[in-house]
């Protein structure tokens, strides 16, 4: 529990007035690295793959932390940044079920 807390919690609010507006509109974007749903997981007695991140076609082994670091608050990405954020997961996922010996041979080829 104390590595969760060793993350800070980002709050930026930003608040514009005007006389007249067509349409009001608000939107907030979570930075926090958790959803409350996954603050079971905090606790030591919870098995980490009750933990795993499960977010449709594109779940694996990453877990939540991780998983939001490449797709916190996807609303603000356009189109082309959001499936580029969307590969870099899958990528990840795919890399992380590698073993140790097939990682370090993608790295030798991708160095040549």
């Amino acid at each position: 529990m104390v590595v969760y807390f060793t993350y800070p919690v980002v709050v930026n609010l930003q608040v514009e007035q005007r006389k007249s507006m067509e349409f009001p509109a608000v939107t907030v974007c979570n930075l926090n690295r958790m959803k409350k749903q996954y603050e079971k997981c905090l606790s030591e007695k919870t098995k980490s793959r009750d933990c795993i991140a499960y977010s449709g076609p594109n779940s694996g082994p990453l877990l939540l932390p991780e998983r939001r670091n490449y797709l916190s608050c996807t609303s603000e990405l356009n189109e082309t940044k959001l499936k580029e954020a969307v590969t870099r997961v899958s990528f990840l996922e795919k890399y992380s079920q590698l073993t140790v010996g097939k990682r370090r041979s993608m790295v030798i080829l991708k160095q040549n």
